[in-house]
């Protein structure tokens, strides 16, 4: 049996501007508030286009990568405050800007990550490409290449094959998929495609994504720069797995720069009746910086206090 939490809330911090794209596997964005530009919302399959509980033995993952980098790079370097350039590694001379990530499962319970079932994947991206005004169509010529870049247009790759799909947020049947701002925001943009035929054709493995549409230079116009990435969530089932309920909330919220906390209250996902509950949390943000500290996530627990979320490869300061 399942029980509903209902009153769950995450806090997040930041000092500087950042755009975050969230994906919450188990909970339910339910308010808005000003940070909030495209309310958080289940995103079904096209070919389920009625779930959004995923009730498998199986799991979720999540991959991504940048495709923009310090023209010189240092560990404490901020994009806000130097020349960004390009990420090219697929050794392509017809993209400008390529990343990748490899797809991998959990062998739980012995499974045999060859053998799962990948039931879903989503394609996200998101970046910078204007200050003061946007357009979602533009551009750009380095060395001899010029590319028509259009925000909601990427192209992927898996290893296997030689030359890469275009994949296009339009494709969904969305008008906005999901936001394009104009002179607010920041003019940082996200976007969405469903790509599990792709992914279950071509399984584990390195993925590209190429040609995000981005802007080099660097940030005269203010202290935030130019930014970039992609992400793919995969949601798989695996018979060996433990159960588990799977909600994938995807929407895109502003956080604003300057010393400010913003509550977001979450619900509507379910717990074990009994026992010990376990939660899963994935997110995608994109905009930071790794010296500036302060910023944080952080979720209140049963005891009405707010806990900060961190792993090993991520402090939470």
């Amino acid at each position: 049996m399942k029980k509903n939490l209902n009153s769950v809330f995450t806090r997040v911090n930041t000092m500087v501007g950042v755009i975050m794209l969230l994906m919450l596997t188990g909970l339910m964005l339910q308010s808005a508030y000003a940070q909030i530009r495209v309310g958080f919302e289940p995103r079904t399959s096209v070919f389920t286009p009625t779930k959004t509980i995923y009730n498998v033995r199986g799991d979720f993952t999540m991959i991504g990568n940048t495709n923009m980098t310090l023209q010189n790079y240092t560990v404490g370097g901020q994009n806000g405050l130097s020349t960004m350039i390009y990420v090219d590694i697929d050794g392509d001379p017809n993209t400008l800007n390529s990343s990748s990530a490899t797809l991998q499962l959990s062998d739980e319970n012995g499974a045999n990550p060859a053998c799962s079932n990948i039931i879903y994947a989503g394609l996200y991206w998101t970046g910078r490409a204007h200050n003061s005004s946007s357009v979602n169509t533009f551009t750009v010529t380095k060395g001899s290449v010029t590319k028509n870049y259009d925000k909601s247009v990427v192209y992927l790759k898996h290893e296997s094959e030689s030359d890469y799909t275009m994949i296009s947020a339009s494709d969904a049947g969305f008008s906005e998929n999901i936001y394009y701002p104009n002179g607010s925001s920041g003019n940082m943009y996200s976007a969405y495609a469903e790509v599990t035929s792709y992914v279950q054709q071509h399984g584990l493995g390195n993925y590209f994504c190429a040609d995000i549409a981005l802007r080099e230079g660097g940030s005269s116009f203010d202290g935030t720069g130019y930014y970039g990435g992609w992400g793919l969530v995969v949601i798989y089932e695996n018979s060996k797995m433990s159960w588990r309920d799977i909600t994938l909330f995807d929407g895109h919220a502003y956080v604003e720069g300057g010393t400010a906390n913003y509550d977001l209250p979450v619900s509507g996902f379910s717990t074990t009746q009994s026992g010990q509950v376990n939660m899963k949390l994935g997110i995608m943000a994109g905009e930071g910086d790794r010296p500036i500290e302060g910023d944080y996530f952080q979720i209140i627990n049963q005891a009405s206090n707010w806990v900060s979320l961190n792993h090993a490869g991520n402090a939470t300061n």
